[in-house]
């Protein structure tokens, strides 16, 4: 894999997770799960 691939599939996963979080507390899932299942080891990361 190129690094510019290598790079572009870095930048999508972050989105998805992002996606994920976002969605995931836009549907009043407590910050506390979503952070859990983000691996964060505190809210502040998820925020």
């Amino acid at each position: 894999m190129t690094d510019s691939a290598s790079s572009s599939a870095s930048c999508r996963t972050y989105a998805l997770r992002h996606f994920f979080a976002s969605d995931c507390l836009a549907m009043g899932i407590p910050i506390t799960d979503v952070a859990e299942w983000m691996g964060h080891r505190n809210i502040n990361m998820t925020l």
